[in-house]
């Protein structure tokens, strides 16, 4: 499982490039009043950090865990934004805020972080990303969350990942499939 992940990891850095792309001045800043003291100035870097995109997305996963729970939760609301915005019909930041959510999955993380990556899947994903979704339904701790996040994709080829598990997957998963 172990090299598998680490293929997966190798796939997703070759296909996103760099890991944190200079970041401009704006997302710079929005990126600092997260951790401000000051609600109005969390909620205004929130709507500044959400039409960026992908370029702030492993910026927002690097907060995600922070030891203090209110910048924690406001990165989490913020990769929300960017996701529910890239998520729009007609946007062009779909397939970009994809690839490096996969890429940031990838990162050993907690299972929490783990679930809540694949539940932003689940909202900007295609048929392009289901191939690097499809293994995590082998792994125990977020095997739920991917099959969650690949029932909410659209496409045969969702739906082709989730039949071909059946044959590999845990009894609890064998039911829930």
């Amino acid at each position: 499982m172990k090299t598998l992940a680490s293929l997966l990891l190798a796939a997703a850095l070759l296909a996103a490039g760099p890991l944190r792309a200079e970041l401009s001045p704006e997302a710079q800043t929005a990126l600092t009043k997260l951790r401000s003291q000051d609600v109005g100035e969390r909620s205004a870097a929130v709507e500044a950090l959400a039409p960026l995109g992908a370029a702030v997305v492993a910026e927002l996963c690097a907060l995600r865990g922070d030891e203090n729970r209110t910048v924690d939760l406001w990165a989490r609301r913020a990769l929300e934004a960017v996701c529910h915005r890239a998520s729009a019909p007609g946007s062009t930041t779909r397939q970009q805020v994809a690839d490096a959510l996969l890429t940031q999955l990838a990162v050993p993380r907690s299972r929490a972080i783990g679930e809540h990556l694949l539940l932003m899947l689940s909202f900007v994903a295609g048929d392009a990303q289901v191939i690097a979704v499809a293994p995590w339904l082998l792994d125990g701790e977020v095997q739920e969350a991917a099959r969650r996040c690949l029932v909410r994709l659209p496409g045969k080829a969702a739906t082709q990942a989730l039949a071909d598990a059946i044959d590999n997957a845990s009894l609890a998963l064998r039911v829930a499939l």
